[in-house]
């Protein structure tokens, strides 16, 4: 199953869970999903889920706290709402079996093929790179981090239709409102322990902070293999932007948002 498809599939079911108000719903579906797709289904267990799905402190007791349980219930309910309802032509399905927190997600007639359209000439799409978020010690991941920032600009920035802003914040230094249904921003976290790191990307409108892709990647960082360690992460990033391009720059906001 090509990943992309399902990616875009995944961003209309979160984003009817943000229109029913089923923000937790759409944080849990967007983690297992994204980590599932990246190969990382061994880590869908309750604690992974909660602290770096559902924003959970790393104290979280999954023996004692219920909320990924409860949550996977809700959202077992949400996903049989969608497909009973606005998603019932989609040709990809997501469930959640019982027993476990591994997405299942099928193909029924093969993917669409029909491009999202739209008429006139499009103003540039707006692509804020933030500086990667960072809170440790290591002078080895601090370069990691800014390099990636820096890889990510020259890779993108000659791309004709897009705009790249290499920032430090979401609100322009000047002061300036970028255009509120055309910034997007590219936010990174980068996380290490003993053995490996992770860094975390995510694809957020600028106005509404909804999340149109996440993705993780997991490695060991070792300074003389930097570049080789970006290349990847910005491959996908490129990708990403490219096959989703079109859905975001026609895409309304979720209402949801907008009446917030």
């Amino acid at each position: 199953m090509e990943h992309n498809r399902t990616k875009i599939h995944l961003n209309k079911v979160v984003e009817f869970l943000h229109n029913e108000r089923s923000s937790t719903a759409a944080q849990f579906l967007q983690f297992i999903v994204s980590e599932y797709l990246a190969g990382n289904e061994a880590l869908l267990k309750e604690y992974t889920i909660a602290v770096y799905g559902l924003g959970e402190e790393s104290s979280f007791d999954p023996q004692t706290n219920s909320l990924v349980r409860v949550s996977a219930g809700r959202l077992r309910k949400k996903l049989d709402e969608f497909y009973e309802g606005p998603g019932r032509n989609e040709t990809i399905r997501i469930s959640i079996p019982l027993g476990g927190y591994v997405p299942k997600i099928d193909s029924l007639n093969g993917f669409a093929e029909n491009p999202v359209e739209y008429s006139g000439k499009q103003a540039p799409l707006i692509l804020i790179i933030e500086r990667c978020l960072y809170l440790g010690q290591s002078n080895i991941h601090e370069a990691f981090a800014n390099e990636l920032v820096e890889q990510l600009v020259v890779a993108l920035k000659d791309s004709q239709d897009i705009a790249v802003l290499p920032m430090q914040s979401r609100v322009p230094k000047d002061g300036a409102q970028l255009p509120a249904s055309k910034g997007y921003v590219l936010e990174s976290s980068l996380f290490n322990d003993e053995t490996n790191t992770r860094l975390y990307l995510k694809l957020i409108s600028q106005s509404t902070h909804f999340c149109f892709w996440a993705e993780s990647f997991e490695f060991e960082l070792k300074a003389e293999s930097l570049s080789e360690i970006h290349q990847p992460i910005v491959a996908a990033v490129q990708e990403t932007i490219s096959t989703l391009r079109d859905e975001l720059q026609a895409r309304p906001l979720p209402q949801a948002m907008t009446n917030a």
